[in-house]
């Protein structure tokens, strides 16, 4: 998996960010409903 990463370098760091941005959306978005409730 790492050589498919290293042959598509300018994939792999796009789709890991978009990945890591979509969890700490999600995780943000948890804890203000928690607040709420």
């Amino acid at each position: 998996m790492s050589s498919g990463c290293e042959k598509a370098v300018g994939i792999c760091p796009i789709v890991f960010f978009d990945f890591f941005i979509k969890e700490m959306f999600e995780k943000r978005l948890k804890s203000l409903q928690k607040r709420e409730k």
